[in-house]
């Protein structure tokens, strides 16, 4: 009896093994297979829209050879803050693209610190020279610094575009802490709002997804088996069972189809606010959850421009409130909470920014990324709050 017993439990673990190990075999194969007949389907689409995939067509994107781009000639990255003159005398050209010859390349993201590094300090200058009075240099530098992230984005790829939102943080910072500490008063205004124009003079979402298309496009090209086997492996597959081109093909395949699947949510929608990019984003993100080797393969690259759109969205929050801060030191009238206009009273996608007066000093603050409002306050790094506040006196 004990023995008939014996045999019917390993019998079973040998029935459910083999279950298991034909659903991971046919789950592999099939989903490989069904991917890699959907490449030119879907690299056809994608080409209709604009995308491209070759490095000939990325570095017309980016204008790397462009007649009027300037990049060659800052490839050395003087130190500009101690030499603004030489930065200012690049900043009304509309292209700084940097070749694959300068350490400031797309390719060369290990250098990008020091272009974010450059940002934070042109700020923190400017911040202590308004301090000193010394308003003038302090716009120069402000101004320099938007110069900085202006040039950061222009390559379109997501990591220099987070560098931009970096840089466009630290000028905030110091703006806000500059109004705190020394009122605007009527000869800065027009100066501090050219800056804050040029901040929102950013790249297209649109061209971003192409450049980081072509770049992850590349990236499966050139994977090797090496990086394969990983995969096979996390799959429960040995790697003598794959067909080497096909699964190529297969997460070329997958990733173009992830790229169709965002532009679809996006012309679903009004395509023009960051709302419907975020919400397309959440479809493009949701589309690499699905199971199988080809999307698994991508779980842990694709971040998707979700956060990148939700901070662009929180960016332009802070600036309204850095817009209304200033009409609101400017004018006489202490009735109105928001002197401008309803497109400078936007929180986020849809919210609207926040008014609070205690005792004579009035605030307007965005509720920032957490979503949560602190009332005005900003202790991230002990709190997690993260309101964006300017204290009008």
């Amino acid at each position: 009896m004990k023995r008939r017993k014996k045999i019917l439990i390993w019998g079973l673990v040998v029935l459910v093994g083999g279950v298991v190990s034909s659903t991971i075999y046919y789950l592999f194969f099939f989903d490989i297979g069904i991917a890699a007949r959907q490449y030119e389907s879907h690299r056809a689409t994608l080409k209709t829209l604009g995308y491209f995939e070759t490095e000939a067509e990325f570095r017309k994107e980016i204008g790397l050879d462009d007649p009027t781009n300037i990049g060659s000639k800052v490839s050395d990255w003087p130190d500009f803050e101690k030499d603004l003159k030489e930065l200012e005398s690049y900043s009304t050209a509309k292209i700084c693209t940097f070749d694959s010859s300068s350490p400031f390349s797309p390719m060369a993201s290990d250098r990008l610190p020091e272009m974010r590094l450059l940002g934070k300090s042109l700020s923190t200058r400017a911040h202590k020279e308004w301090l000193a009075g010394n308003r003038t240099f302090a716009l120069r530098c402000w101004s320099a610094a938007a110069t900085v992230a202006k040039w950061a984005d222009q390559h379109a790829m997501k990591i220099h575009v987070l560098v931009r939102l970096s840089i466009e943080q630290y000028i905030h910072d110091s703006l806000r802490d500059a109004f705190v500490s020394s009122p605007v008063i009527e000869q800065d205004h027009a100066a501090i709002l050219r800056i804050l124009d040029r901040l929102d003079e950013r790249v297209s979402l649109e061209k971003m997804l192409r450049c980081e298309y072509w770049f992850g496009a590349q990236s499966v090209t050139k994977a090797t088996k090496e990086d394969i086997a990983q995969t096979l492996k996390e799959a429960g597959l040995p790697e003598s069972r794959a067909n080497w081109p096909l699964y190529q093909r297969a997460l070329q395949a997958r990733f173009a189809e992830g790229q169709v699947t965002f532009e679809r949510e996006l012309a679903a929608n009004d395509s023009q606010t960051l709302l419907s990019h975020f919400q397309a984003a959440e479809k493009y993100e949701e589309f690499f959850e699905e199971p199988g080797p080809s999307y698994q393969h991508f779980a842990s690259l694709i971040s998707g421009p979700g956060s990148v759109v939700r901070a662009m969205a929180n960016f332009n929050s802070q600036r309204s409130v850095l817009r209304q801060a200033m009409a609101a030191m400017l004018s006489s009238d202490r009735s109105t909470k928001f002197p401008l206009p309803a497109q400078y009273q936007l929180d986020g996608f849809e919210g609207a920014l926040q008014f609070k007066q205690i005792d004579t000093k009035r605030i307007i603050y965005s509720i920032g990324m957490n979503d949560i409002d602190d009332g005005g306050i900003s202790e991230e790094s002990v709190h997690g709050k993260d309101d964006f506040a300017v204290i009008i006196p």
